[in-house]
């Protein structure tokens, strides 16, 4: 396993591509997602718009607050998934799945969103 350190320097980073996900994929998480905000006690998926299984939809997931591991076990542990969670949990933020055409791929990216601090 190779770990990989990053100097900010005031450049900016280019965020990891999307990830194609699935819908059983999608379903793991959402049940995850679920779980964890009854144990954290807020919520940890933040509709942007729709709902799973509308022919458009999107969401925020805060990950930074799960394990990296137990994520990315909804994902079969993807290469593609782990590079985009390490880095929301690396800068602080959501990461965004959406669905932008009925019958079109279900996509992973780093959200443009930051994580709110706790009160």
């Amino acid at each position: 396993m190779t770990i990989t350190f990053r100097v900010e320097d005031g450049r900016a980073i280019l965020a990891p591509r999307a990830a194609i996900i699935t819908p059983d994929q999608l379903a793991s998480l959402r049940d995850l997602l679920a779980e964890q905000s009854l144990r954290l006690g807020f919520a940890t998926l933040l509709p942007v718009y729709g709902v799973t299984g509308d022919p458009w939809f999107e969401f925020d997931a805060r990950v930074c607050h799960l394990s990296l591991a137990v994520v990315s076990k909804c994902f079969d542990h993807d290469p593609c998934v782990i590079a985009i969670l390490d880095e929301a949990q690396f800068l602080g933020r959501r990461v965004r799945v959406a669905q932008t055409e009925p019958t079109g791929d279900i996509t992973m990216r780093l959200s443009l969103n930051r994580m709110r601090p706790r009160k």
